[in-house]
Parts: C-alpha cells; structure tokens; sequence
C-alpha cells in the first residue's frame, strides 16, 4: 500500500530540497556548451533560474540537481539484442538518453558560509587522462 504525503511531509522535502550542493555540471548533449534550468522546489518556493555552462562547479539547490539528474532525458528506440550481441529481428528496446548531469561533491549545511547570491561559478581545468 502506498503512503499518501501530507502537505506537512511535502512541506518537510521542499525544505530539504531547497538545501545548497556543490557540484560540477556535465553537459553530455552538447559538451562545451550552455544549458538554461528553471524550476522550483514546490509550491510556494522560490523559481530557481541559471544558465550552466558545461564543466563548470556551481553552488546551486538540490532540487535543481535533482532535476538536472532525473529528468534531463529522453527515450530512445534502439534494435533488441541478444546475449550475443546480434540484433534480434522485428524486436525493440527503449533505452534512456541523458542530456546533462550534476555531480554532486558536497552538501552545505546551515553552518557553513552560502553565497549571498544564489549561484557560484568557478571553472574547473580539464580532467587529464592516466597514462596506459
């Protein structure tokens, strides 16, 4: 049986979600590029609006990473496979595409300093890969 969510309780995750995370935004669609987000924890909170830049660390809510992470995609249709690899005639599957993700490094607790302003940009140099 599932659990109806009282406006207390929904009330209790929009406060939760309005926490600050620091992360680095992954623009996978369109890599080097800017992606705009506009959205809000719940009813009654504060529209969350930025434009993210591609590999670039933000300070942002956790709704906005939430957002970015499970809802930044789309379906696709690609030919079914078998065990083998070998593409299973008149069969299909539908996988998940996702444009952009935020990885979060860390959560802000009340205790620390939060910017005054709601987003902190700062350009992270490019991740080198280990020699083989």
């Amino acid at each position: 049986m599932e659990k109806r969510l009282t406006q207390a309780d929904l009330a209790k995750q929009a406060e939760h979600d309005m926490q600050m995370v620091r992360g680095r935004f992954n623009y996978k669609e369109n890599p080097g590029g800017k992606f705009k987000i506009a959205n809000k924890a719940g009813k009654g909170t504060k529209l969350f609006r930025e434009t993210l830049k591609d590999g670039h660390e933000y300070t942002i809510p956790l709704f906005a990473a939430k957002y970015i992470n499970n809802k930044c995609r789309y379906p696709r249709i690609v030919p079914a496979v078998n065990e083998k690899g070998q593409e299973i005639p008149g069969q299909s599957m539908e996988i998940w595409v996702q444009r952009a993700e935020f990885s979060i490094y860390e959560f802000i607790t009340p205790d620390m300093t939060v910017p005054k302003d709601l987003v902190k940009v700062m350009k992270l140099s490019p991740v080198m890969p280990m020699p083989a």
